[in-house]
């Protein structure tokens, strides 16, 4: 049995939008981005609210179809560039050893 990769909501994303570079139906956005349809509905609709994907519709049937915006796709890129940035540190760097002071105490109670 392989190992399940769990994604991050900025990976989810970037998977969603990337599926929309071209002009895409749900179904096809659902299936490329590996999600349950649960999952995909709520990050189409934060998609669709941000402005990072644009839904259209076609004279076929009342279908839909979506497309990255601009936005979106400078979306794309920062993540890219970042992932890269990340790459090259992590490649280059030994990691720094920070000990962190002790949290205060609290009168909070349970």
């Amino acid at each position: 049995m392989s190992k399940k990769k769990y994604r991050s909501s900025m990976e989810i994303m970037y998977d969603l939008i990337s599926a929309a570079k071209g002009s895409t139906n749900k179904t096809h956005l659902m299936y490329d981005s590996s999600l349950s349809f649960g999952q995909f509905r709520r990050y189409l609709n934060i998609l669709l609210d941000q402005g990072l994907i644009v839904e259209q519709s076609e004279d076929i049937e009342d279908s839909k179809v979506y497309h990255v915006s601009s936005k979106g796709l400078e979306y794309l890129t920062l993540v890219d560039r970042l992932q890269s940035f990340i790459d090259i540190k992590s490649n280059h760097e030994e990691p720094a050893i920070v000990s962190a002071a002790p949290l205060p105490k609290t009168n909070w109670k349970h």
